[in-house]
């Protein structure tokens, strides 16, 4: 999570500054997420979009995505992705006074949504992140320092090919005497995966960002809510897989981040 930057393309804005981003996923979600194979017939590209679920909806236990052929073919029973996730740290609410270490958000962690907490914010005033609506949300992960967050989606036929962008993903460090960062967001995926978009600064600028290491941006300027920071995420995999996981965590002592996930374009091998 963290604060949108000038970068444009299609992203999350947030917070007053910016932050960076990690991924991973827990063996036991799976084992009750999947649904069996051969629960379809169809294959090629699919898309599963956030709207089927309205704002606010938790997927720590699991929800079910339907998915729609994206050539506009008919498929009588679609593939479904089962997203599940795993909240580290004991749920809690910004609070200006400490640094919320081993905390996420009571609020909007692992929630369908389009909004996120960080410290500074009034209550009742939540940040709107750019690149998401209430219309149209996406998947929000919203952590404390010392907190990390994995998910993971499990799939009804073998994947080939995986897309999704991470809105807001982040780092800027502040200029506190003590040098800690302000916002810390870092991403890693259980895939490799080519990364594009907005790559100002980032960890892995260009080629394929292998499995299990960590992705940020740095962020140069302060938040602006109207700024789309976007890293359009791709799978490289030559062999299909069933399951994907995405671990986002914040190391450094900061207050609290967000990140958002758009919707997902699928393709079965």
């Amino acid at each position: 999570m963290s604060a949108p930057s000038t970068e444009s393309p299609r992203t999350i804005s947030r917070r007053t500054l910016a932050q960076g981003v990690a991924w991973s996923v827990p063996a036991l979600a799976l084992a009750t997420a999947a649904p069996s194979f051969a629960t379809s017939s169809c294959n090629g590209c699919f898309r599963m979009d956030w709207a089927q679920y309205a704002a606010g909806t938790e997927v720590a236990s699991g929800l079910a995505f339907a998915t729609s052929p994206q050539d506009g073919t008919i498929c009588n029973t679609p593939p479904v992705v089962t997203v599940s996730a795993n909240e580290g740290g004991s749920p809690g609410a910004v609070n200006g006074t400490n640094r919320s270490t081993g905390l996420h958000s009571r609020a909007y962690n692992a929630k369908v949504d389009y909004r996120g907490e960080q410290v500074g914010y009034p209550v009742n005033a939540p940040f709107r992140i750019a690149g998401v609506s209430e219309s149209d949300p996406g998947l929000v992960l919203n952590i404390g320092y010392n907190t990390t967050t994995t998910v993971t989606f499990a799939f009804s036929l073998p994947v080939q090919s995986l897309e999704f962008d991470i809105l807001d993903i982040t780092v800027t460090k502040s200029d506190m005497a003590n040098g800690a960062y302000t916002y810390t967001d870092r991403v890693s995926f259980s895939e490799n995966v080519q990364i594009s978009g907005t790559m100002t600064n980032a960890s892995h600028p260009t080629g394929v960002l292998p499995a299990g290491t960590e992705f940020y941006r740095t962020a140069i300027l302060r938040s602006d809510p109207s700024i789309i920071v976007r890293n359009s995420i791709s799978t490289t995999n030559a062999e299909p897989f069933t399951s994907f996981t995405l671990t986002y965590s914040a190391k450094e002592p900061s207050g609290w981040q967000f990140i958002a996930f758009n919707d997902l374009s699928v393709c079965f091998a």
